[in-house]
């Protein structure tokens, strides 16, 4: 017979057992297979997000000792870490930045050139701010020579990829995990669609997940050309406020969206900038639609957007209605102005740099003199913000740009799936995710993965 002290023992025993199995699922543990649906405009981007290694990343605020301990800030900057350099620095006149690698700089110097030059949003906005850029290397020494000063250096690359991630890149949007410590799961797929996705980028049916809303939202906005803007086609008589409240964006974002997203009150939105009264231009009530036969006299607006996005598709359906209302019919054949309703994803949470950077997407935007303000790349960012929002109302003013309505940015998540966070731009980030309850097997067979 067992003593009432062996027993206790024993009690003891598998009570801790019971514990430390429940703590070990809490705990960050390797392995498994995560699929990640995302749409077309955010494929690429993901699959480069994994497979490279951004160049700067702020320090989060919620980070504690021990992890600013084992990823410490750069020694000028404290905000921000690296893992690939071990300083940034800047000249007086901040037209010269040194970085100095953590190891072998080329890597680094030749991602730099790439996100200064066209192909990359940095580029495009040094671009539409008229300023000149080039890259020199020596030994682990990167120096960056700008035409004029720019302050705001560690904001404008911090997302700047450079080669060598936690992940290989494989068919059919597969990523595995090098192995190496830097990934937790074994392997990711990135696909298109699909209902058993374990993270869902803007998906509104998937309700029961859990959800992360990136700071700020996407903007639906419509660029006019100068003959849209001379004909006056899309605002009519009216101010912007009176367009929008004929389109009625929370019903367009019910229906399309989830209902996640609110009325737009500027070209920067909330999270970008902070709340503030901006002028509208004063007009008649809008009328009534009425849908009445065209003549074959008709003038006609372009309206150029992705066909692919519901919530833009269905936003230019109801413009088609406006537009038809005040005489003007959406037809590609034989229009005499234009338009581009766009999704404005901001690539950054700066607002001069990523109002330079819709700018430098542009051309129509790009010819605007107000760009090459020095105030625009200030090292002080109250300094930036001044000067960006009397830009954002003059283009306002003008109609060049014609804010339509937010729509938020956020991915749904299994609840099992931990360690998952969003980066500014949308782009859901697995490097450190792992799940709570093993899950195996799974990603290798996506079918909607695409070749």
């Amino acid at each position: 017979m067992i003593s009432r002290r062996a027993a206790a023992l024993v009690a003891a025993s598998i009570l801790l057992g019971i514990a430390s199995t429940a703590g070990a699922r809490r705990l960050p543990s390797a392995g498994g297979d995560a699929i990640v649906a995302v749409p077309d405009g955010l494929r690429d981007a993901t699959i480069e997000a994994h497979t490279t290694t951004p160049l700067l990343e702020r320090v989060p605020d919620e980070a504690n000792a021990s992890e600013r301990l084992a990823r410490p800030a750069l020694p000028d900057r404290p905000e921000w870490r690296s893992a690939l350099l071990r300083d940034l620095r800047s000249s007086e006149d901040f037209t010269t930045w040194t970085l100095e690698a953590s190891g072998p700089a080329d890597a680094v110097a030749q991602a730099l050139s790439r996100c200064l030059g066209p192909s990359w949003w940095a580029g495009r906005a040094m671009t539409a701010a008229g300023v000149s850029s080039s890259v020199s290397v020596r030994q682990i020494s990167i120096t960056i020579t700008f035409g004029a000063p720019v302050g705001p250096v560690p904001e404008l690359l911090s997302t700047c990829p450079v080669e060598g991630g936690g992940w290989l890149p494989g068919d059919g949007g597969r990523l595995a995990s090098k192995g190496d410590g830097q990934a937790l799961l074994d392997r990711i797929v990135i696909a298109d669609a699909l209902a058993d996705a374990d993270v869902a980028s803007g998906d509104p049916s998937r309700t029961s997940a859990a959800s992360l809303t990136a700071q700020a939202p996407d903007v639906l906005l419509l660029l006019q050309d100068e003959d849209a803007r001379e004909a006056d086609a899309v605002l009519g008589s009216g101010s912007s406020t009176a367009l929008r409240e004929l389109l009625a964006p929370d019903l367009l974002l019910a229906v399309f969206w989830g209902g996640r997203g609110r009325t737009a009150t500027g070209l920067l939105p909330p999270g970008l900038a902070p709340s503030r009264p901006l002028a509208q231009a004063v007009g008649q009530d809008p009328p009534e639609l009425r849908i009445d036969p065209l003549p074959s006299t008709a003038p006609k607006i372009a309206i150029t957007h992705d066909r692919t996005d519901p919530l833009v598709a269905g936003t230019v359906e109801r413009l088609a209605v406006v537009l038809r209302s005040r005489g003007w019919a959406l037809d590609e054949d034989g229009a005499t102005a234009h338009a581009q309703l766009l999704r404005w994803r901001p690539p950054t949470l700066d607002p001069a740099l990523a109002l330079l950077a819709l700018a430098g997407a542009h051309p129509d935007l790009l010819q605007d003199v107000r760009l090459a303000d020095p105030a625009l790349l200030d090292p002080d960012p109250d300094r930036r913000f001044i000067a960006v929002a009397e830009v954002e109302l003059t283009w306002l003013a003008e109609g060049r740009v014609v804010p339509l309505m937010t729509a938020d940015r956020w991915i749904a998540i299994d609840p099992d799936l931990r360690g998952v966070r969003l980066r500014p731009d949308g782009v859901p980030l697995l490097h450190e995710a792992w799940w709570s309850v093993p899950r195996a097997g799974r990603a290798p067979q996506a079918p909607d993965a695409k070749p």
